[in-house]
């Protein structure tokens, strides 16, 4: 998945500080060609959907991909809330579960992050390691 996500060229990545999804960082920070801003945050761990928008809101203009690397239930709910359109096969694999390491791309049509508010973001896609996998 590291490679998948790299290629996606994230400029700014919040990632929870638990160990395991920093052990899931390192191989994407691996694979960027352009640099990113990291940010390891406590807002992340043991928290909720609200608390993961707060930082997201916050987010400079000037970034237009941006990663979380968190915690389920919270990222699943935090995606139930900020989708307003989806495309119906990465919809389907959203609602069964997320299981660990899925990407999940979400386009948002806003002016600015502060803007980011539930169902302002389309579901473009859903890909789970095993996909991921099944394509070797």
């Amino acid at each position: 998945m590291a490679p998948l996500v790299a290629a996606w060229q994230p400029q700014w990545i919040g990632c929870s500080i638990a160990q395991r999804t920093r052990e899931t960082l390192m191989p994407i920070i691996g694979n960027l060609t352009a640099a990113a801003e990291i940010n390891l945050t406590a807002a992340l761990y043991d928290s909720n959907e609200a608390a993961y928008l707060r930082l997201l809101r916050a987010l400079p203009n000037t970034v237009n991909r941006a990663l979380l690397i968190g915690h389920n239930p919270v990222l699943e709910d935090l995606c139930q809330l900020l989708i307003g359109s989806a495309e119906p096969k990465a919809l389907e694999q959203l609602m069964e579960k997320l299981p660990t390491g899925t990407l999940v791309v979400l386009e948002c049509a806003i002016g600015r992050w502060s803007d980011l508010a539930p169902q302002t973001a389309d579901l473009r896609d859903t890909i789970r390691p095993r996909d991921v996998l099944d394509l070797r």
